[in-house]
């Protein structure tokens, strides 16, 4: 856990104020001061103190965090669905990439909120990229003898470094998208996985701006799209690859299968049921290395969600409102939970269910991985969050249970037509 971290009770007394709220933000009612959500944000909640000076909004020197932090009490506080529109509105108006996404920086992707705040992440990791070159057996031939202050140091950084950087965030990355109004399944990772540093644009640009305009994106009907090719193809994130072999039953298995998938495409056209949200915007290879061997030596601790950005407090703004709406409807909804380790559970999932009172509310269900090895939402990899397997009696009871996709026999699709 980050150690010189600011005081959010002090942050939360000063943005909750009528003085504060009069000057610096007409979007949002006045709040009560409320103790003991201050004290859950707090123990959910990390900043540090060096971030929280460097996020200030050029346009009109107001804190980025404070923003956010004063819209996550609104939405954790709010009671009803009206108030909840509101908020809506607050969080669509602050937007971190508002600027990123319409002038090209050095590091594209990184949100306004989070740029100095990166910037100066970069330059250390590009310490560590160097450290990196230097350990390596390929370099250490003549070059023994170079201290910090070299020349040398300077090169690989200007040539080699920042470069690295600025491809690594030179895309908008499949950080957050689907349905944040009425999905019937989020997907909740801790961040976008980087395979390909060459990979081409996703095209994300106007679901990073429109969030709650959502209409279904074209690579739903790209087979060649990477997003298509991870969640959509034959044994993609969704479905089971299909079985190999002559037998009937395998025939069957098959057919069933194939039915289901054409019947999931279709609903992505009409009422896209899922949102997919990662707690960690920026893509990286895994939650140790950037990019191949080049690892994170300073920025683990954001991916831990031991610190967080302004824009991972936006973001956690959007998955609220997206539950709190949900709980005041009543309607079903499954959260798929991606990662299972008990640091990441304990250290801040559970206390942000408890923030949200969600085991109390039995319309919304939280899932998690069966396999640890295994991210796949299927049938056979779910399991009740903290409980044994899930048991459904085909993959049929699966997808009209969790997804409300019920197979349409051939007797069925000829009375349609």
């Amino acid at each position: 856990m980050t150690e010189n971290k600011i005081s959010l009770k002090e942050v939360y007394e000063n943005v909750l104020s009528e003085a504060y709220t009069e000057k610096n933000d007409k979007l949002l009612p006045i709040e009560e001061y409320d103790d003991e959500v201050v004290e859950k944000i707090e123990n959910l909640i990390a900043i540090d103190a060096r971030d929280y000076e460097a996020a200030i909004d050029s346009k009109d020197s107001i804190n980025y965090y404070d923003t956010y932090l004063r819209m996550f009490y609104g939405i954790i506080k709010c009671e009803d669905e009206e108030s909840l529109n509101d908020l809506k509105k607050a969080i669509k108006e602050n937007n971190p990439w508002e600027i990123a996404l319409k002038k090209q920086k050095q590091y594209r992707s990184i949100a306004d909120s989070d740029y100095k705040i990166m910037e100066a992440l970069i330059t250390k990791e590009s310490e560590g990229f160097i450290k990196n070159l230097l350990d390596n057996n390929l370099f250490k031939t003549g070059i023994e003898t170079i201290n910090e202050n070299d020349e040398f140091r300077k090169t690989i950084a200007d040539k080699l470094a920042i470069p690295f950087f600025e491809k690594l965030f030179s895309r908008f990355e499949h950080a957050f998208d689907g349905n944040f109004e009425d999905p019937r399944v989020i997907i909740l990772g801790i961040n976008p996985r980087l395979k390909d540093i060459h990979h081409k644009e996703f095209g994300l640009e106007n679901i990073y701006n429109n969030i709650f305009d959502y209409k279904c994106p074209s690579y739903v009907s790209d087979e060649n799209h990477e997003i298509y090719k991870y969640y959509f193809r034959n044994g993609g994130f969704f479905f089971e690859a299909l079985e190999r072999g002559g037998k009937e039953e395998v025939k069957k298995n098959n057919e069933i299968k194939i039915d289901l998938r054409k019947e999931f495409m279709e609903s992505l056209k009409k009422e896209f049921p899922y949102a997919l949200y990662e707690f960690f915007p920026y893509a990286t290879d895994s939650e140790i290395n950037w990019y191949k061997n080049i690892e994170i030596n300073n920025g683990k601790e954001y991916l831990a969600l031991e610190k967080l950005l302004p824009s991972q407090i936006w973001m956690l703004c959007l998955l609220t409102y997206t539950l709190k709406k949900a709980i005041f409807s009543g309607r079903t909804m499954y959260l798929f939970l991606t990662k299972n380790n008990e640091e990441f559970k304990k250290g801040f999932f559970d206390k942000y269910l408890e923030l949200l009172n969600i085991s109390n509310n039995t319309n919304i269900t939280i899932l998690t991985k069966n396999n640890n090895q295994n991210r796949n939402f299927r049938w056979k990899n779910i399991k009740e969050y903290n409980k044994k397997k899930m048991n459904y009696d085909s993959v049929e009871d699966f997808f009209e249970k969790i997804w409300g996709i019920r197979r349409t026999n051939e007797e069925e699709s000829k009375q349609k037509d």
